[in-house]
């Protein structure tokens, strides 16, 4: 299922490692972050998709956004609607995703979602680990380079408990997606048109 990425544009300028350590976050910042992750978890409690089967699916989502925007200086959306906005991303031409699992993430895009995207959409991946309040940045793809993969159906997880072997024991298959399983198969810098946070290096 792994795919190596070919990335045939040029390579970013280095970013600062430092970016991509594992913070364990504020305990207040976090339990923010949750509880409007909460929110959108029960504004959308009926929403027919497999897309949400895991039940703290916005929960962790929004983590990963604030993660995110805290990392570029920019602020997530706190409104319970807003899932991703008007053109489907979460920041400007970008769209978070968010692997609840350290550690060793993967990133996951619906190849739908892929398919009607423009040109030069990125996507980015954070890691996080809900049980420590660890979040991690791992990298981002663009879409042209999702495309040059094969999209697979991974088996979603039935429950809460279940680990990331969870995936192969369920019958129910999610929609079919890009999926990059090593994240050192992403590109490793900040993506095009962000900026650092400079207290994002002097953060927990």
């Amino acid at each position: 299922m792994s795919q190596t990425v070919s990335m045939s544009e040029p390579s970013p300028a280095p970013t600062d490692p430092a970016i991509f350590r594992t913070r364990t976050m504020p305990e207040s910042w976090w339990n923010d972050w949750w509880a409007i992750g909460g929110r959108r978890n029960s504004h959308h409690a009926d929403r027919p998709s497999s897309e949400y089967v895991h039940p703290e699916a916005h929960k962790i989502g929004i983590i990963g956004e604030a993660f995110f925007g805290w990392m570029v200086g920019q602020e997530a959306a706190t409104d319970v609607n807003a899932i991703a906005g008007d053109d489907g991303t979460d920041f400007p031409n970008l769209d978070v995703k968010t692997a609840d699992y350290l550690p060793r993430p993967w990133l996951k895009v619906r190849a739908d979602k892929v398919a009607k995207a423009p040109s030069g959409r990125l996507y980015a991946l954070v890691a996080v680990n809900a049980r420590t309040r660890q979040v991690r940045y791992c990298g981002y793809v663009t879409r042209e380079n999702l495309l040059t993969l094969k999209p697979t159906q991974i088996r979603l997880r039935s429950d809460r408990s279940s680990d990331r072997t969870g995936l192969q024991r369920s019958e129910n298959l999610g929609p079919s997606s890009y999926v990059i399983e090593n994240e050192f198969s992403l590109t490793r810098t900040l993506p095009p048109g962000f900026t650092l946070n400079p207290k994002f290096l002097t953060g927990p």
